[in-house]
């Protein structure tokens, strides 16, 4: 089970200190790898337990332009089938989340009535967040500071 961290709002690239702090205290949900992304606007990190695509779904994932990510905690079960529908997208990791940022890209919001796993994730375009879970809360664990 990853553990997820977002501070998002004015100088937030300020937090970065306290957002490694953080993420040591989630070490124990995510011991096989951390990633973080810091700009002015936001900061967020993931502590990762790899189940898919072990070697290369490093956090947080990009969007082909560079500029949207994303940090998740979770599975999506239809991946593969939402993969084939977005074909027409480049997939830099085989991890299953990187579908969302994807599918964010073709569907805004809308992409999480398409999911089926459980997950919570952070999504940052550049210029907001999109924050969800799966709709039974088996991923609950989502705190902003």
């Amino acid at each position: 089970m990853c553990g997820i961290i977002a501070i998002y709002g004015n100088n937030a690239s300020h937090w970065e200190r306290d957002l490694n702090t953080m993420l040591d205290t989630l070490s124990h949900r995510g011991p096989d790898d951390r990633g973080t992304y810091v700009n002015n606007n936001i900061a967020m990190g993931q502590t990762r337990l790899s189940i898919v695509d072990v070697a290369g779904g490093k956090q947080p994932i990009f969007s082909e332009d560079g500029q949207k990510c994303i940090i998740c905690n979770g599975e999506i079960y239809n991946y593969p089938i939402l993969k084939i529908e977005l074909r027409q997208h480049q997939f830099c990791t085989n991890s299953d989340n990187e579908i969302i940022i994807h599918l964010f890209e073709e569907e805004g919001s809308e992409l999480v009535s398409r999911l089926d796993g459980m997950f919570a994730f952070v999504l940052y375009d550049g210029k907001d967040i999109l924050a969800a879970r799966d709709p039974l809360g088996i991923k609950p664990h989502l705190s902003f500071y």
